[in-house]
């Protein structure tokens, strides 16, 4: 079962599935050409017109009012050739940190299929493939989880989610220091915000349309 949408359909990928022959042997060099060739044509266009900006080599990240940072990475698997994950997370830039938490994060093919326990495989062992792949990914992100960025990130239904899970603990979600870091001033948090985008060399063009700030 995949995401039900707001509309009370059920969101299922388009059917344009290259089934990958687990061990099979590829090219690499097809493989890794078509997977540049293809973020760079479909997926870095597509984040750029949903405000989002590209980030180190394969992310994407997006700045909202509330200070969460909205991130999209790509990861390669260590065990199959041609084959990767999207992982994404919410990052509350507004508390201070040593390094760039791992924030609230998920897969997006466990969350476009309905959860925990599936999952769609990403994969580029091809020139076909990685059109495809893309293709798909754009498809995930523009119907289940852009949604789900702007409703979590709302301002009052973060701010309930994590009075929500107070008593909750696991990796990287550490919700009673991102609660008890929103209690700051505007003005703490906006400094905190530009410091951590300094710190962890993040665009500086994420504040555009969020607050006054240069870059």
């Amino acid at each position: 079962m995949g995401v039900v949408l707001k509309n009370g359909k059920e969101f299922k990928f388009a059917g344009r599935k290259v089934p990958l022959e687990r061990g099979k042997p590829i090219d690499k060099e097809e493989a890794n050409n078509a997977f540049k060739k293809y973020k760079r044509e479909i997926l870095d266009v597509f984040f750029a017109e949903n405000g989002f900006y590209k980030y180190k080599t394969t992310s994407y990240v997006r700045l909202n009012e509330a200070g969460l940072l909205q991130t999209v990475n790509l990861q390669k698997s260590q065990w199959d050739q041609g084959l990767f994950y999207v992982n994404y997370r919410v990052i509350p830039l507004y508390l201070p940190m040593e390094y760039l938490e791992m924030g609230k994060d998920y897969r997006l093919g466990n969350y476009a299929q309905g959860g925990e326990g599936v999952n769609q495989d990403w994969h580029y062992d091809n020139d076909e493939a990685a059109r495809i792949t893309f293709e798909d990914i754009c498809d995930s992100v523009k119907t289940c989880l852009l949604p789900w960025f702007d409703e979590f990130c709302d301002g009052e239904n973060f701010r309930e989610m994590l009075l929500r899970d107070k008593d909750k603990k696991w990796p990287g979600y550490q919700n009673g220091r991102w609660l008890n870091a929103l209690e700051r001033s505007e003005e703490e948090r906006k400094a905190v915000i530009l410091e951590n985008i300094e710190k962890f060399k993040l665009p500086k063009k994420l504040t555009r349309g969020i607050f006054d700030a240069e870059g």
